[in-house]
């Protein structure tokens, strides 16, 4: 069977999936369509099949191992620029950083896989191979301005109600959740496009949202929010790099939103623990190169704590004055 192959750019940096099955080729783009370019010469290779889950070859040294929520065990090798991300009874990733090529094998029927943590360390492959990095957090453009503000805190705090907050005061949005950083003459930005889950808190709170929400509650009590429907909310913005005006640490406050200052090291030591994994020698290679861009990031531009309240109508306002 002849292969199918896929063209994407990330923040400008080609890469490109190959597979023999249809099938996988559509879930890779429903996930990284956003991404999509016309084909270019020396891309990074993503080969994506079905097959036994891969082995590590010859002695790769074991750098992590245990449980992670929803998905189970794992292991990671890594043996210099290699490296072999293996969840038993799901899938393996395989990156050869140096050689620009990754191989995902998904065990026979578990599609769903790609879409979980192998399919967000693929991606992150892909950005490391560029000297890029993802951090976990919402990005949205300033009104009238087009620099990024990046919003960093864990899961649960709030990126979502705040960025549908700022994108209905006027700030476009590139993400509610992940961005990529990239060094060039300065730093700069881009979200990683994806659809929204809004819980039904939040939409409770801003019920201009309910008739852009497709499909059932889940269990986590959330509902999708289409990117596509994003147009009638507020402006979504497509995955260009752009200049980074700031960088904040999102908390709850019960009293009203306002904006403190925050050290270098507390910052760093948070963007750290929420997005780098630790391994039995320390941070692996990767994540040490993460952690570097983090530094750089941190440096480089103004950062701060919002602290937010239940008046999310006048967070847009109080964001302008502090950036402008």
């Amino acid at each position: 069977m002849s292969s199918i192959q896929t063209h994407y750019s990330l923040g400008g940096e080609p890469f490109a999936a190959s597979s023999t099955s249809q099938e996988l080729i559509s879930r890779f783009s429903a996930l990284f369509g956003g991404f999509a370019a016309a084909r270019e010469d020396n891309a990074f290779q993503i080969g994506l099949h079905y097959g036994d889950v891969p082995e590590p070859p010859g002695e790769w040294p074991l750098v992590f191992e245990g449980d992670l929520p929803i998905e189970g065990y794992c292991r990671l090798y890594q043996q210099g620029d290699k490296s072999l991300l293996q969840f038993p009874l799901r899938g393996g990733l395989v990156i050869d950083r140096g050689a620009m090529r990754a191989e995902l094998t998904l065990a026979p029927d578990r599609i769903d896989a790609m879409g979980g943590t192998l399919g967000m360390s693929l991606i992150m492959g892909v950005a490391d191979a560029y000297d890029q990095a993802l951090v976990h957090a919402a990005a949205l453009t300033l009104p009238g301005d087009g620099r990024m503000v990046l919003v960093h805190a864990p899961s649960g705090l709030g990126k979502t109600t705040l960025s549908l907050a700022l994108l209905k005061g006027g700030y476009g949005l590139a993400s509610d959740d992940a961005a990529f950083i990239k060094l060039g003459k300065g730093i700069t930005a881009f979200g990683l496009p994806r659809d929204l889950k809004v819980h039904r808190k939040t939409a409770e709170m801003m019920p201009w949202v309910e008739s852009c929400l497709v499909g059932e509650w889940n269990r986590e009590e959330e509902r999708r929010l289409p990117r596509d429907n994003l147009s009638v909310l507020g402006r979504f913005e497509p995955p260009v790099p752009r200049p980074v005006a700031g960088l904040c640490r999102l908390s709850r406050h019960n009293g009203p939103s306002d904006i403190r200052e925050l050290g270098q090291a507390d910052l760093l030591s948070s963007l750290a623990g929420d997005n780098l994994r630790v391994g039995r020698g320390g941070l692996p290679p990767r994540e040490r190169r993460q952690f570097a861009l983090f530094a750089r990031l941190v440096g480089a531009v103004p950062i701060f704590e919002l602290r937010m309240g239940s008046d999310l109508g006048r967070i847009p306002a109080l964001l302008d004055r502090h950036l402008s």
